[in-house]
């Protein structure tokens, strides 16, 4: 649903449906990628660990974490704090603007977004 509500807004995604698959969707895909979107909790990988996997990979990548979680990144500060994250549940509106906010590097997000 949010890739759709993403593509709806314009822009293009590249839709894995775990950890694994996004670390081979990426190392197949040879544009730029601009940002990762990722729940933080996944059952294969967690986002914090594949958000360092992928910058790894590519360094100017952005992050912006998904979760309905009441305690999220607390074990992986040093992603956490170059990560913004968008409290579930949210709307399209609120999808849209974190993430043109993320893209733009905004810091005043006004938004239901925190870092």
């Amino acid at each position: 649903m949010t890739a759709g509500i993403l593509r709806r807004l314009g822009y293009t995604v590249l839709d894995a449906p775990g950890g694994e698959e996004a670390l081979a969707l990426a190392a197949a895909h040879p544009d730029a990628i601009d940002l990762l979107l990722s729940d933080v909790a996944m059952p294969d990988m967690q986002g914090p660990r594949l958000a360092q996997l992928l910058r790894d990979a590519r360094p100017a990548l952005g992050v912006l974490f998904m979760t309905g979680l009441e305690t999220c990144l607390a074990d992986d500060a040093a992603v956490a704090a170059e990560a913004r994250v968008l409290r579930k549940p949210f709307t399209a509106q609120t999808l849209g603007a974190a993430v043109r906010d993320a893209l733009d590097g905004r810091v005043d997000l006004g938004v239901d977004v925190e870092f």
